[in-house]
């Protein structure tokens, strides 16, 4: 891991992504209560429409995955650092 404590530009902690924009926006919800800065991202893959739900940005990977550490030890289990874009 310690390689990826430079890496610099735009990262985020990516919490959920789903189907059915209305989980991805329950989940959006419940993160607002504890977090700022939350999205919802839409991507297209394999013709299918996901909605990634993800919070915070953050200069650096070093510093989401710090976030992301701290949202796994609150619960949310699935989160993970992830570049934005």
């Amino acid at each position: 891991m310690g390689e990826n404590l430079y890496f610099t530009g735009e990262f985020t902690v990516q919490v959920g992504a789903f189907a059915d924009r209305a989980n991805a926006e329950r989940l959006k919800t419940e993160l607002e209560r504890r977090y700022s800065n939350v999205t919802i991202d839409p991507f297209t893959q394999d013709n299918a429409c996901f909605y990634r739900v993800r919070v915070g940005l953050f200069t650096s990977l070093k510093e989401a995955e710090s976030n992301e550490q701290r949202m796994i030890e609150e619960g949310f289990t699935n989160a993970f650092a992830a570049a934005r874009g």
